[in-house]
């Protein structure tokens, strides 16, 4: 990832931020879409540099930050992307900064942002994977159902409409901490299962 583009977002007192961020990630992913490739994935990834996921006293404390930033190999995608344009009609609420080239002396690490999806209720998944498995019982699926979906539903989460159905729907992601740079596409929504952005 050779060039990155910051998106911040503005102090407005009279609007949620969370609901800034849902506009401004869904125009993001339309654009996005525009620019798929045959295969449906992008060659631009997203970064939520204040991401926040973490258990304090017995409570969750998750948030996507007010900043994302996109990543791409090349420049061209970026002035394909024209964020400013795209972005036209939330530019008193943003601060789109300019196309920079990654700071490579500055980068701390690498992250992959995944979407993770709630698959169902734990009960349903549980009687699933008890008929698949018979060493384990329905307790013992259920429990290890219940954790994981509990965990799920803590993670940070931009309220998004699906434009095929009219649904709203949460997309939940999750960060991991990697050790080197995985090159590789993501997804119209520049998340990805295994391509890093750098930090920094």
């Amino acid at each position: 990832m050779q060039f990155y583009q910051e998106i911040n977002l503005k102090e407005t007192p009279e609007i949620s931020p969370y609901f800034i961020l849902s506009k401004l990630y869904t125009q993001v992913h339309l654009a996005l879409v525009e620019q798929q490739n045959l295969d449906k994935t992008v060659n631009i990834g997203v970064s939520f540099p204040q991401y926040i996921f973490k258990k304090e006293n017995s409570k969750c404390i998750s948030t996507l930050g007010k900043c994302i930033r996109l990543f791409s190999s090349n420049k061209e995608s970026f002035l394909k992307l024209n964020l400013r344009n795209t972005l036209s009609r939330l530019t008193d609420y943003l601060d789109i900064k300019k196309i920079e080239i990654v700071p490579t002396a500055s980068i701390k690490g690498y992250n992959v942002f995944t979407r993770k999806q709630v698959k169902g209720s734990p009960e349903s998944l549980a009687r699933r994977y008890t008929k698949r498995h018979s060493s384990i019982s329905y307790e013992e699926a259920l429990k290890l159902y219940s954790q994981n979906e509990k965990i799920s539903l803590k993670l940070p989460f931009i309220q998004m409409k699906s434009y095929s159905s009219n649904n709203m729907f949460k997309l939940f992601i999750e960060k991991k901490d990697v050790d080197s740079p995985q090159r590789g596409t993501f997804s119209t929504y520049g998340l990805s299962d295994s391509s890093t952005v750098p930090i920094f």
